[in-house]
């Protein structure tokens, strides 16, 4: 019995690597940037964060790499982008700048007056463009 599924196994494992290491560089980079302190006056929302492996810069055999989380804050939008560009977050690899991007869903949640002043902010983070994407699906 084991002659016959270790190399089913082995072949899974062959072809799972790709995605498991992009994976684990992925959570890397997302537990980098949620341990970034937070902008002053803001918390992480209710939603757990969400992390994706993906195509990187439109080309073929890249990865990108994308974190998005929500914060409950009395900053504005600009001013809580404005702290995360400044922010000095290691990339996965290389020194390419992140792409940034910060907004509000001002008709689902209730007016800054009935949250105490504070708004919903999502954040999504992406760094992109790196090469090996190889076997991992993710990356075509």
């Amino acid at each position: 019995m084991v002659i016959v599924f270790t190399p089913i196994l082995l072949l899974y494992a062959l072809i799972m690597a790709p995605a498991w290491f992009h994976n684990h560089l992925l959570d890397g980079l997302a537990d980098r940037i949620l341990s970034h302190p937070l902008p002053p006056g803001s918390d992480f929302g209710d939603y757990e964060r969400q992390g994706v492996v993906m195509p990187g810069g439109g080309h073929k055999d890249t990865c990108g790499y994308r974190v998005r989380f929500d914060l409950h804050t009395y900053r504005s939008a600009e001013e809580v982008l404005k702290h995360y560009q400044a922010a000095k977050i290691e990339p996965v690899e290389g020194n390419r700048p992140f792409e940034i991007n910060v907004w509000t869903l001002s008709r689902s949640q209730p007016s800054p007056l009935e949250d105490g002043g504070r708004q919903r902010i999502i954040v999504e983070i992406q760094d992109n463009g790196h090469d090996g994407g190889g076997w991992d699906v993710r990356c075509w």
